[in-house]
């Protein structure tokens, strides 16, 4: 694999790793006055998914464990009872203590149908964020200086083709000059007459070129042939 690209691939599964997370809550689980889980832990940043799977209930925030009361905070969340998506999220933007809830609905918090989210900061996740920002960092200019240094490519697969005679019948390779990159494909078609494909050593050479893996096409064809010549470093 190309190791510019195995780079790249590791940044993106560390960046992965440290998103915030959206922890699930089933509201009325096993068809009970229940939440569950009713008692998790949370980082800042993460969210939290009420999911209502049974019964008619809602999700209502209140100031202590034992309080069947919305919480006289004005940012006190609460749902709707039942909502039409059957979903209700808040996010985690507090940095510590406890987030009390209870299902408004009839007696059900008197019945037991609390729960409680204990909120932790998210210092791991911020030295998480913090070593990967500094590993993208450094892996980005050393990407950058192998590249040019030339210890390692980026491959590109192409083919350039370069027609062998014209449709006037000239004698002329068209276009007599070409761009192509280390792993391109320099394709040779025949278009007119009988030409071979030889590779030299200067540009006005009429000889084969004495690297002992230069190219040939092995002898004088006449259309349709083709022949072609991985492109390889100078």
């Amino acid at each position: 694999m190309n190791k510019v690209l195995a780079i790249f691939i590791l940044l993106a599964v560390l960046v992965t790793f440290v998103q915030p997370a959206t922890i699930v809550i089933e509201v009325g689980y096993d068809n009970q006055l229940k939440f569950f889980p009713n008692d998790i832990k949370a980082e800042t940043g993460d969210s939290i998914l009420f999911k209502f799977v049974s019964g008619n209930h809602d999700v209502v925030q209140s100031d202590k464990a034992d309080s069947c009361e919305k919480s006289t905070d004005p940012n006190a969340f609460q749902s709707e009872i039942n909502p039409p998506s059957r979903e209700f999220t808040i996010p985690i933007n507090q940095t510590s203590g406890n987030i009390w809830y209870f299902c408004s609905v009839d007696q059900h918090c008197a019945a037991g149908m609390k729960g409680v989210i204990k909120v932790t900061s998210n210092n791991t996740q911020s030295d998480a964020i913090t070593i990967t920002n500094s590993f993208i960092a450094i892996s980005f200019a050393l990407a950058i200086f192998l590249l040019l240094a030339g210890l390692v490519t980026i491959s590109h697969t192409a083919d350039v083709t370069v027609n062998v005679g014209n449709a006037a019948g000239a004698n002329v390779f068209e276009p007599a000059t070409v761009m192509a990159n280390v792993g391109d494909n320099v394709v040779f078609n025949w278009v007119s007459g009988t030409h071979s494909v030889i590779e030299s050593d200067a540009k006005a050479a009429c000889i084969k070129s004495a690297k002992p893996d230069a190219f040939a096409s092995g002898g004088a064809f006449a259309a349709p042939k083709q022949f072609t010549v991985p492109a390889k470093a100078a």
